[in-house]
């Protein structure tokens, strides 16, 4: 139960740091922050606000490869799922 609360803790104190310097969502796309880049893939349609899954891909992987996995897209916009990496 600690963990779960010091990793909510660790995601709050990073909201302010992961506010996409312009618009963003295609996946093939860095969005800049201050403090490096994410890519965003949005459900197609989307329109306003939209649930999210934050995937933390580790060290040995990229946001570029995540992106690259159709299968879970597919997945997470058929639920209507944002995915951020």
């Amino acid at each position: 139960m600690r963990i779960r609360i010091a990793l909510l803790c660790l995601c709050l104190a990073l909201i302010p740091s992961i506010a996409p310097a312009e618009p963003c969502g295609n996946p093939a796309a860095e969005c800049p922050t201050t403090r490096g880049f994410y890519r965003l893939a949005l459900p197609e349609g989307a329109e306003g606000l939209v649930p999210g899954v934050i995937y933390l891909h580790g060290w040995g992987s990229s946001s570029a490869a995540l992106m690259r996995n159709k299968p879970m897209l597919a997945a997470l916009a058929a639920r209507g799922y944002a995915l951020i990496a």
